[in-house]
């Protein structure tokens, strides 16, 4: 299903980015696997989760850069309203200390030049070379999450509580609201307590001493509470550009003189003969384009109507 045209969706972007780490990673990870029997004591799937979200800011801050296109919300009443590209960095976990010592030593190392712009803690540039694999199957690269004074979390709320869901790829309140909520009750008992001379220790909860800080946090509730649920899409063109970037190669010719985005024509390939195979397909559309380039349009494409992924025909057996 189209959302709206000329876009795709966070949720399938994230998903495609988680796969293709996993990918890339996968080797050293059946290494150790071989080696040692298992991969103890590293939660492999947190380190992907995190990096994948790194990987896909990187892509929004160099498109926003480069084009002036913008990542929008699909409002519940189809209108499309853009998103501050502020709410997708990752502010609860820390830097991957190592990353960029590792990505200099990879730099270094290279003769082709494959870092050529400065980056954060992960991002597109780090696709191309081997330097993270071991770091991502030996150790928990990222911090969790560190819990945080109340006042703190009510000062800084869109840190504490997030607002944007990758796995669904909408906009979500939830733990706004439960921020918000809690709050209060801690603001009411303090309240209940003053009344009998009882003073919480906490001088941003006792009464009388509130200065007002966490109005922010209500009026950035109010904000967002009308989107709650939305899904939160990207321009079609920042798709190329995440292959692009992440394989290091130009376009194909005859994939940047068709007028039609892959993922579209694949949808309209097989509408037209739905026995086509995904093989046959990529002969068909693209024959040129390599097989990594395709599945990312190929998956793309499964997102907006996943009947695709059923089997074509099968070969008829001699």
């Amino acid at each position: 299903m189209i959302l709206a045209p000329g876009y795709s969706t966070l949720a399938g972007m994230y998903s495609l980015a988680k796969g293709l780490i996993r990918q890339r990673v996968s080797e050293r990870a059946r290494q150790v696997r071989r080696e040692k029997g298992r991969i103890e004591g590293v939660d492999l799937d947190y380190n992907i989760e995190i990096a994948a979200q790194f990987l896909l800011y990187d892509l929004f801050y160099l498109s926003l850069d480069e084009d002036g296109q913008s990542l929008v919300v699909l409002r519940h009443d189809g209108t499309l309203a853009p998103i501050a590209l502020s709410l997708f960095y990752n502010t609860q976990v820390g830097a991957w200390s190592a990353g960029e010592a590792l990505r200099k030593e990879a730099a270094s190392s290279k003769s082709d030049e494959i870092f050529v712009r400065p980056e954060g803690v992960f991002g597109l540039q780090s696709m191309r070379s081997a330097y993270w694999h071991d770091a991502f199957v030996s150790t928990e690269v990222f911090s969790r999450p560190k819990e945080v004074p109340v006042f703190h979390a009510v000062r800084e709320a869109l840190n504490t509580a997030p607002i944007i869901n990758w796995e669904i790829g909408c906009i979500s309140t939830k733990a706004l609201e439960s921020l918000a909520r809690s709050t209060e009750a801690l603001k009411q008992a303090a309240a209940g307590l003053s009344e009998i001379g009882v003073r919480t220790g906490t001088r941003w909860l006792d009464v009388g001493r509130n200065d007002g800080r966490d109005r922010n946090m209500y009026a950035q509730l109010a904000m967002y509470r009308p989107f709650d649920g939305c899904p939160i899409l990207m321009p079609n063109s920042w798709v190329s550009k995440f292959y692009l970037e992440i394989d290091g190669k130009e376009e194909s010719p005859s994939s940047a003189r068709s007028p039609v985005p892959p993922k579209e024509a694949i949808l309209a390939l097989k509408a037209k003969d739905p026995s086509l195979t995904k093989e046959e397909v990529k002969e068909l559309l693209h024959p040129e384009m390599s097989w990594r380039q395709f599945d990312i349009h190929w998956r793309l494409a499964a997102e907006m109507d996943p009947g695709i992924k059923r089997p074509g025909r099968r070969s008829s057996k001699s």
